[in-house]
């Protein structure tokens, strides 16, 4: 899952050089690994401004994800390791590096 992650992100990052995109994008994968209900396992992936939450009845909401909120402490850690800034455009958090595009994941 990972790999699939770190690939959809190079071919975008080469794409968005070439058309000089600026754009970005959040992605939320489950995998459903089992058999049968009783068995099955869920695999949660995230990247980006996006959240999985399991509904269980008609009142738990149960969190399948963490958030990467680049305001949050260590998301911002993450991104500046990586190569990346973090900047505050009229009171949005943004995400760019040098060449203007999104960060890489790593």
């Amino acid at each position: 899952m990972a790999e699939g992650f770190l690939q959809t992100d190079a071919d975008f990052l080469e794409l968005a050089k070439r058309r000089t995109i600026k754009d970005g994008a959040t992605a939320i994968v489950v995998l459903v690994h089992g058999d049968d209900a009783a068995d099955a396992r869920l695999v949660v992936a995230n990247c980006g401004d996006s959240r999985a939450v399991l509904c269980r009845g008609a009142r738990e909401a149960v969190r399948l994800s963490r958030d990467h909120k680049p305001d949050l402490p260590g998301e911002r850690a993450r991104i500046e390791r990586s190569g990346g800034y973090v900047v505050q455009v009229r009171g949005l958090w943004r995400v760019t590096s040098a060449s203007g595009v999104g960060v890489a994941l790593k």
